[in-house]
């Protein structure tokens, strides 16, 4: 999937029920290109949220086969709120991309590079666990180095 140069200026409120949300793309499998996006506005949802991608993993896979996926996301600006809602268990938010890497029970590795993007919106969550929490541009990352795989993250 390649998306680019897209204006988005929106109001999301799924404090309660959304979960990967993101003002351009909410859930993504597999191999994702992003360029130019502007998002602007206020976006709250339960978890995995964020002002460009709510969650991108890469498919789990099948046993004995290993497949890389690549997401690039270059050139995107978030200007709006983004609000993670999700309290105890960890919620996830973020400025570029609400959460990503390979299922830790899959066979694929995912490689997600994140190239001249910025975040000047205010991200919120209310967990202080570990697993959860706020970050300007990536938030959340399940990046395994099991099964052979070589999941990695590289950004400027």
């Amino acid at each position: 999937m390649t998306l680019e140069n897209v204006k988005i200026d929106t109001t999301v409120d799924g404090q309660y029920e959304g979960d990967s949300v993101g003002a351009l793309v909410g859930y993504a499998e597999g191999s994702v290109t992003i360029t130019g996006i502007t998002v602007s506005g206020s976006i709250k949802a339960y978890d995995g949220v964020a002002g460009v991608l709510g969650r991108v993993y890469a498919p789990k896979g099948v046993s004995g086969t290993k497949n890389s996926y690549n997401v690039v996301v270059t050139n995107c600006s978030n200007s709006a709120s983004v609000t993670a809602t999700r309290g105890n268990a960890g919620g996830k938010a973020a400025g570029i991309i609400g959460m990503a890497g390979d299922q830790s029970s899959g066979f694929n590795e995912i490689h997600v590079t994140v190239t001249g993007c910025s975040n000047s919106g205010s991200i919120t969550s209310p967990t202080t666990k570990p697993e959860g929490g706020n970050a300007l541009l990536v938030c959340y990352l399940t990046l395994s180095s099991d099964k052979g795989r070589a999941s990695t993250y590289t950004h400027d």
